[in-house]
């Protein structure tokens, strides 16, 4: 697939899975412009984890409330 077609999450190597050793970044094809795609996307993801918690209709205890924080 030629690179213009990929979209910009598909060319971002900090939206991917990373198939690297250890799981180690792959540094080497990270370049400044990836990095804010990278947050904007990891804000709305955290923002839908706070909304599940917002949203759960069971009696509030430690593992539906701060567990399910820490985790987000």
């Amino acid at each position: 697939m030629a690179l213009t077609t990929l979209s910009c999450a598909e060319r971002n190597p900090l939206l991917q899975d990373w198939k690297t050793p250890y799981g180690v970044p792959p540094f080497e094809q990270i370049t400044a412009a990836d990095y804010m795609p990278a947050f904007k996307k990891a804000m709305e993801i955290h923002k839908r984890e706070i909304a599940q918690i917002e949203d759960c209709k069971d009696e509030p205890d430690f593992e539906n409330t701060i567990l399910a924080f820490d985790r987000s």
